[in-house]
């Protein structure tokens, strides 16, 4: 019998950022069982997953869109389509319009990554996309950490901006 993979986490946001990861992968990866020092187990399951597991138990999905985001943020939508099929087509219009949302913060961020003055910055990126507090907080980070891929990752734990761009929240 096949024994489950084990990782060592050194903290709670490891772990968060590992399971993150996992979803953007396979939006139905389950989630981990977490044992702390004194042998106490718990579940942690992955965003995607629950909200899986809530379109499945629910009567009427199409009335929960904001569990959408994060199948819209994690780019594998496959599971929950193949049970909603009746969600393709607000999924598609919610991609595109979120996909081309995003294409406009990370060329705003190309554009104004090396502006020191923190006015003209906030004048720019407030006007261009309404994501900008994503890039407000890419630039309360040190410097070399001001990273595409620390703006991706940020863009991926949106939720809440993305429900309130879209209406659903």
């Amino acid at each position: 019998m096949k024994r489950p993979a084990r990782y060592q986490f050194s903290s709670v946001d490891e772990i968060r950022e590992w399971l993150h990861d996992q979803s953007r992968n396979d939006s139905t990866f389950e989630g981990v069982v977490v044992r702390d020092r004194n042998g106490l187990r718990w579940k942690v399951k992955t965003r995607t997953y629950e909200s899986l597991h809530f379109y499945w138990a629910c009567k009427n999905p199409t009335a929960f869109l904001n569990r959408l985001v994060p199948f819209l943020l994690s780019e594998s939508p496959a599971a929950l389509l193949a049970r909603h099929p009746e969600l393709a087509e607000k999924y598609e219009v919610f991609r595109l319009k979120l996909d081309e949302a995003r294409r406009t913060l990370f060329e705003v961020w190309a554009k104004t990554k090396d502006i020191d003055d923190q006015k003209v910055f906030a004048k720019t990126v407030t006007a261009a996309t309404p994501f900008n507090a994503l890039l407000f907080q890419l630039r309360k980070l040190p410097p070399a950490e001001q990273t595409e891929r620390n703006l991706q990752r940020m863009w991926r734990k949106a939720e809440g901006l993305v429900a309130k761009f879209l209406k659903l929240g």
